[in-house]
């Protein structure tokens, strides 16, 4: 008995042990499934929370603002292509997180995605909207070629209606990005006759009006954006499809069908926070229709009520309208500082240079009443002034007349100033290009060459006149230091370069090219000539000290800091390279 016994008992025992395990795998499978259901779960749940808002949001928001959300779905839809690759789920996986790392904008994982479902799940619920995503992927990467065949065939084979509209607008809005605005009118057209939901609809709609807008074509980008105001636009869109209607109106002259869009919007209480802008584009409005006294006002309402960008901008316009149309420059100047004084705004600069501008006006006004004397270095400060005045007057505050008038007084009251001449070549770009009197432009400028042969600005009327290179190209000082330039470069004929440096140096005492002649002359004989004693460096030391605040007396004291080298034997070579590089160094611009 004892020995059955002890049989009986083991195979109950083992039987029992068996159960427990077979009980221990089951439960190991459940739990193992259920964790994988979960994972998925989860992953999409929050995969479709993200797509919700973000379709929510309009095709302007961008995917990356629900970053956290479409994070945490590309975590745990990893865990499963990662984890569970023979699932039955393992294409929703896939289509979860390809389009989790779209948004997230990793897309050349998002790319890999799409292929591999494509690929491997032919008849995927997913394929449409993988092809259309495997195609924005490629675009954001830069593949444009693929990208563009994918979408065009998604938009004329796809049998997915959603896919064909969602591939048609994208085309339109990559050829509207890349400012083809006739190719994105026809994708956007599609949208707008057939594919499009009423949003959609209205969205193209948009495309077509602001591309025209964006060609200058005002009539059509008009037609269009009164389109949009018999789709039962929202909100938003209306209130740009009518401030657009408006300007547009203004920009083709029609005044008063612009000022009564714009009016329409300003006596809508839905858009009182936008009435800042709209009185903006009324005031402009005023000023096209030349009531300049309505527009002050309108843009004074704006500068007392509007907001800091509005009554910035109200300002500055204010500022122009005192300049231009009234010149009241102190006045003019208090509204720049308004709108300056506003801060970080889009005509911050702007007004600051303005404002700049007058203060500087006043300034060379204040100065212009100086007593010249009988100074040469004072009559060429006064003349100066006189000229800057001049050049403001043209370059900053647009005033051509005012700026004659101050060229004819540096012509007539200085006429011995060093910037005599280039003034007289201001007065004839200006009666050429703002009174198209060819006649006074050429007499002007042979007064140049009659009466300052010697200066410096002869260059710059015999190239207005198309006389370089001629008989008449020579007599100033550029002309005698480019013969010395050749000689010490092309021939190294030391004595003819140092006879034209010297005559540069001695004849042309007012030139610009003087102390650039009189250094040419302590480097041929440093390079070329060197006494062998230290006259070479009391030589440099001297016009360091003359030249102190020159640029080449700047370059002559950085020599001082070594004594130069003395040699009786001179490598012609080395030499010539030196003299080569010297040259190119300060060589005029």
């Amino acid at each position: 008995m004892l020995p059955g016994c002890i049989m009986g008992t083991s195979r109950k025992g083992n039987m029992k042990r068996l159960k427990n395990i077979i009980f221990l795998l089951v439960i190991l499978l459940l739990t193992s499934g259920c964790v994988y259901y979960n994972t998925f779960y989860y992953a999409r749940k929050t995969f479709d929370d993200a797509q919700a808002k973000r379709k929510a949001g309009g095709r302007d928001v961008s995917g990356k603002t629900y970053s956290t959300q479409y994070g945490r779905a590309l975590e745990k839809s990893q865990k499963i292509i990662d984890k569970y690759p023979n699932s039955g789920w393992y294409d929703d996986a896939l289509y979860v997180n390809g389009v989790s790392g779209y948004y997230m904008e990793d897309y050349t994982k998002a790319e890999k995605r799409f292929r591999e479902l494509i690929a491997n799940y032919p008849k995927s619920e997913y394929l449409q909207e993988a092809q259309l995503y495997l195609a924005k992927s490629k675009l954001k990467l830069g593949e444009e070629a693929d990208a563009m065949t994918l979408f065009e065939k998604l938009q004329t084979e796809s049998r997915d209606k959603s896919a064909r509209e969602e591939a048609t607008l994208t085309l339109g809005e990559y050829y509207f990005q890349n400012k083809d605005y006739p190719k994105a009118e026809y994708y956007f057209s599609v949208i707008v006759d057939s594919l499009g939901n009423d949003e959609d609809k209205r969205m193209a709609q948009m495309y077509i009006a602001d591309g025209y807008y964006a060609r200058f074509n005002y009539k059509n980008a008009l037609k269009n954006y009164l389109k949009i105001l018999n789709l039962n636009p929202a909100l938003h869109e209306q209130y740009k499809a009518t401030f657009m209607a408006g300007e547009c109106s203004l920009f083709l002259h029609e005044i008063d069908d612009g000022i009564g869009f714009l009016n329409r919007l300003e006596q809508n209480k839905l858009f009182y926070d936008s009435l800042s802008a709209v009185r903006l584009m009324i005031a402009f409005g005023y000023e096209l229709d030349g009531d300049i006294a309505l527009a002050e006002n309108t843009y004074k309402q704006v500068a007392l009520e509007g907001q800091r960008q509005a009554a910035a901008i109200a300002n500055y316009n204010l500022g122009l309208i005192y300049q231009f149309d009234y010149e009241n420059y102190n006045e003019a100047k208090e509204y720049y500082d308004k709108a300056k004084n506003a801060g970080a705004t889009d005509i911050y600069q702007d007004a600051l240079q303005r404002s700049s501008d007058i203060g500087k006006l006043e300034e060379y006004s204040r100065k212009k009443a100086l007593d010249t004397g009988l100074n040469q270095d004072k009559v060429d400060d006064a003349a100066e002034t006189q000229y800057f005045l001049a050049e403001l007057y043209l370059t900053q505050l647009g005033k051509p007349d005012s700026a004659l008038r101050e060229f004819e007084h540096v012509v007539e009251h200085f006429r011995g100033a060093f910037l005599t001449p280039k003034a007289l070549i201001a007065m004839a770009l200006i009666k050429r290009n703002y009174y198209d009197d060819t006649l006074a432009f050429d007499t002007t400028l042979q007064m140049v060459l009659r009466e300052y042969p010697r200066s410096d600005f002869v260059p710059e009327a015999l190239e207005l006149l198309g006389l370089r290179g001629t008989a008449a190209d020579t007599g100033y000082a550029e002309s005698y230091y480019r013969r010395g330039e050749h000689f010490t470069v092309d021939t190294t004929n030391i004595d003819s370069a140092r006879y034209y440096y010297r005559y540069v140096a001695d004849s042309f005492p007012r030139s610009t090219l003087n102390n650039q002649a009189k250094f040419a002359l302590i480097w041929l004989s440093e390079n070329y000539q060197s006494p062998g004693d230290s006259s070479l460096y009391y030589a440099y030391a001297h016009f360091a000290d003359s030249f102190a605040n020159t640029e080449f007396g700047k370059v002559a004291g950085k020599k001082l800091t070594v004594r130069p080298k003395m040699t009786t034997y001179i490598d012609t070579r080395r030499l010539l390279y030196s003299a080569l590089k010297v040259i190119c160094i300060f060589k005029l611009d």
